[in-house]
């Protein structure tokens, strides 16, 4: 049965990226622009009169993070201390160096500490919340932007807004550590948190301006697009497929191109619609 509007949670907002200028000085990003029809709505539903959008859904940071140091590089700070995420109170998240107390590896499960950054992560890393009760986390690479993050893309954490290093991954064939899917990340696919509403499969809703709410294997497309789509939205999950191969679609649906202009390496990647 498709998924309803609200079991998506659409009322988070969409998350924000950020770009450094000088300093720390921060200036608003999206993570991705595209002018292909069949991925994004058409430009009237886009409140900032335009037809750009973040990659990823989730909330935007309580603030335009603050950078005091270089979340993803481990010689950041001074010997003996690390860089990670901090929250000095409800609306100011920052960068900061603190005591290195690191104890653990990249992607294993940790306790969000934003009061004071002893979460135990290795340096270059921090504890990324993974559920919306900011109960458990996952030690992962933050970042300013996707330049921070070799073939990888900087995302936005789904449940807080703070910015973390996607790494690179194939949806035909995800392998994604621990918790992480394989979704759409800007140009390419990438190992993102997950969303408790990103469980859609063929034919349910998702949402039109971050693609998301979809489960891994999916992708966010017009409803027009996907036979038998009904979403409230006007957009729906359809599955991935191969563009070398394209027979894991049912007609009427093709494999067609995923992206207008993909990353280097994900070419082939397509999604089972009609094209338009």
């Amino acid at each position: 049965m498709p998924l309803s509007f609200a079991r998506l949670g659409f009322a988070v907002a969409i998350a924000a990226g950020i770009v450094t200028t000088s300093g720390c000085q921060q200036v608003p990003r999206t993570e991705f622009t595209s002018n292909d029809p069949d991925f994004l709505p058409d430009s009237d539903s886009d409140t900032t009169g335009n037809d750009t959008y973040s990659s990823t859904t989730g909330v935007a940071p309580p603030s335009e993070p603050l950078y005091y140091c270089e979340p993803g590089d481990p010689n950041s700070c001074p010997s003996g201390q690390k860089c990670t995420g901090l929250y000095q109170n409800e609306s100011n998240f920052v960068f900061d160096c603190v005591n290195d107390d690191s104890a653990l590896d990249p992607f294993q499960t940790c306790e969000p500490s934003p009061a004071d950054g002893q979460d135990e992560c290795p340096k270059g890393y921090m504890c990324q919340d993974s559920n919306p009760d900011r109960t458990a986390g996952l030690c992962l690479s933050g970042c300013q932007t996707s330049s921070d993050c070799g073939a990888g893309v900087c995302v936005n954490n789904p449940h807080t807004g703070v910015p973390h290093c996607a790494q690179s991954c194939d949806p035909l064939i995800p392998n994604c550590p621990s918790i992480l899917t394989c979704q759409v990340s800007g140009d390419q696919f990438g190992c993102v948190l997950p969303a408790e509403f990103d469980v859609g499969i063929d034919g349910d809703p998702c949402d039109p301006l971050s693609g998301r709410g979809c489960s891994e294997g999916f992708v966010c497309r017009q409803g027009e697009l996907v036979p038998g789509c009904q979403s409230v939205t006007g957009f729906c999950c359809t599955s991935v497929c191969d563009q070398s191969s394209g027979s894991e679609c049912l007609a009427p649906a093709s494999c067609n191109p995923v992206f207008s202009e993909p990353a280097p390496g994900f070419g082939h990647i397509g999604a089972c619609y009609v094209p338009s």
